[in-house]
């Protein structure tokens, strides 16, 4: 049988902006018993900044006391990069549709891939 990490190891292995919301998730879990899922980010074995997503479940000792926290982990670190690319991507559009004016003309070229 496979055994986890102590929470507070498993907390300081989250990057420490994301401790307070990851730890507000337990403690939901803890206290409504209802699965719980967060995304945060981690350090891999390389050093670099990787987002997971995790979802599972609290479960309990015979006197209702959490004794472990199963789930499972995703590296969601490439949707993470996709989403950040298209939110600058419309702040870039937005800008340039905000700057020009009434009386401008846009050209916008569109072409196929096929």
């Amino acid at each position: 049988m496979a055994t986890g990490l102590p929470l507070d190891q498993f907390l300081n292995a989250i990057e420490p902006e994301d401790r307070p919301q990851v730890t507000a998730e337990i403690e939901q879990a803890i206290a409504t018993g209802e699965d719980y899922g967060a995304k945060y980010r981690v350090g891999d074995a390389d050093g670099k900044q990787r987002w997971v997503i995790a979802r599972g479940r609290v479960e309990y000792d015979a006197n209702g006391n959490a004794i472990t926290f199963p789930d499972a982990l995703a590296d969601i670190s490439d949707r993470k990069q996709a989403e950040e690319a298209l939110k600058e991507s419309e702040k870039r559009f937005r800008t340039l549709a905000d700057n020009i004016s009434q009386n401008s003309i846009a050209i916008i070229s569109v072409t196929s891939t096929k």
